[in-house]
């Protein structure tokens, strides 16, 4: 399932720019570590981040070397029922005062919100899925 959300962002960006995460120490961390992953992606994959928080994801993103092109404001999270349900993963975002949020997106968009140049928005976003349950897109 990953890896057909991996080939919707592809036709949609038409470029892999999604890192998985499979490591949660900066000693692990190689330079094709911040290269995007590729499908196809074995079924039996698994983060090494499962079980850990929002906030354990982007302390590891904080404490990368700054030559490393990861992006350190989003994340997307994948949650196998929420997109077995509705087509969905979440974004996460992270402000400069350290406060996290969270937003559904429509799977295949997700890199287009996060490319767009429009990350600027994420509060009439945050409002909308507040208020009215409308995710990204």
């Amino acid at each position: 399932m990953i890896s057909e959300v991996l080939e919707q962002v592809y036709k949609k960006c038409h470029i892999h720019n999604i890192w998985l995460a499979d490591t949660v120490s900066l000693e692990e961390l190689t330079e094709e570590d911040e290269e995007a992953t590729v499908p196809p992606i074995e079924e039996s994959w698994q983060s090494s981040f499962v079980g850990q928080s929002f906030e354990d994801a982007f302390k590891f993103l904080a404490t990368t070397p700054l030559e490393k092109s990861l992006n350190r404001e989003f994340i997307i999270i994948w949650n196998q029922a929420l997109y077995e349900r509705k087509s969905w993963v979440v974004i996460c975002r992270i402000d400069e005062n350290g406060e996290i949020t969270s937003i559904p997106c429509v799977a295949h968009m997700c890199m287009t919100f996060i490319d767009s140049g429009t990350e600027h928005r994420w509060s009439e976003y945050l409002e909308e899925w507040r208020k009215d349950g409308k995710p990204i897109f």
